[in-house]
């Protein structure tokens, strides 16, 4: 559901995806998106409005882990030279089963290193 609605806001936003659920290691990325000349990384939760505190959606272990899968990616698809940005996606079900659709920029994205980061932050 959470990856399906994601997926769904980056398509109106312009964003194509390339890639579901990419794994690397003991890594996994739920959605690589593009447009134009930048990769887009995204981590979904998916999550119960009304006991979630939001703030802790992603830890900055999950960060880090996610960004170095991403850099597998990148070299295996021969996309190194792409401007990168990091969001994660959260969800949020209120009691009646309407989502809510949140896209923030990782707190790690500054360790991005080799390759030009694009800080996406989605109003």
């Amino acid at each position: 559901l959470g990856e399906d609605l994601t997926a769904k806001e980056l398509k109106k936003r312009g964003f194509r995806i390339i890639s579901r659920n990419y794994r690397f290691s003991r890594s996994e990325i739920d959605l690589v998106a593009a447009k134009d000349d930048v990769v887009l990384f995204v981590e979904v939760k998916t999550r119960n409005k009304n006991v979630f505190f939001p703030v802790r959606a992603l830890s900055f272990p999950q960060e880090k882990r996610i960004i170095k899968a991403s850099k597998a990616f990148l070299f295996e698809n021969g996309l190194q030279k792409r401007r990168v940005g990091y969001v994660y996606s959260l969800i949020l079900i209120d009691e009646s089963g309407v989502p809510e659709i949140h896209l923030r920029p990782f707190r790690a994205r500054r360790i991005c290193y080799n390759h030009t980061y694009e800080d996406y932050t989605f109003q």
